[in-house]
């Protein structure tokens, strides 16, 4: 369980977030729901899509929020707690504690200091494993969007659904990580981290 704050603020009402997804109160329903994306319109609605206005920027960007994650590493502690408090960690301290009724003391004594050891190893490993992933994908960059019938640059982290953008190749042939409708021209996806092919894929717009 989690707890999180409820806010008052924006369009919105009462709004809150929980594991990086923003849930918002429904008047009609009475519940909170999920921020509703345009990703089930028809075709002809992306193809003649214009981007957004001037005047329509800030409402949108209260409404869906920064295109932003904020991914927090927990510390060494937290983690092995959660760890060793595990059911089959219990079972395998407990199954320690029988061999000590036994007698074995050294044995019990030897597998329990080896045990700790695993589970600090792992956590140890977890959170090397998020630094470099957050290290990865939280710097933004700078973008060309179409908003207010012109082309401007922006960084990554101000987009909002419903823009427009242009990514073309970088001078370094940098890639650039996105999850995009494509309107104009073809591209090369490299989808090995989603689907585990390994040879990039070619896209066509609509």
């Amino acid at each position: 369980a989690e707890m999180v704050g409820v806010h008052r603020t924006g369009p919105h009402g009462l709004w809150f977030n929980f594991q990086k997804i923003k849930y918002v109160f429904d008047e009609d329903k009475k519940i909170f729901r999920k921020i509703n994306f345009p990703v089930d319109q028809l075709m002809t609605t992306y193809r003649d899509c214009k981007g957004w206005e001037e005047g329509e920027i800030n409402e949108k960007t209260l409404y869906y929020g920064n295109n932003e994650v904020e991914m927090k590493v927990p510390e060494f502690k937290e983690l092995f707690i959660e760890r060793i408090t595990a059911p089959f960690f219990v079972f395998q301290v407990f199954c320690v504690g029988l061999w000590c009724l036994d007698e074995y003391w050294y044995y019990s004594v030897f597998t329990l200091l080896m045990l700790i050891m695993f589970e600090c190893t792992l956590v140890q490993q977890h959170i090397r494993n998020m630094a470099e992933i957050r290290n990865m994908g939280n710097k933004p960059y700078m973008i060309q969007v179409y908003r207010g019938r012109r082309w401007r640059p922006l960084p990554s982290d101000q987009l909002i659904p419903g823009d427009i953008v242009s990514v073309g190749r970088s001078g370094d042939d940098a890639l650039v990580p996105c999850d995009i409708l494509l309107l104009r021209g073809p591209c090369i996806v490299d989808e090995s981290m989603l689907t585990g092919e390994s040879v990039p894929q070619m896209k066509e717009s609509l």
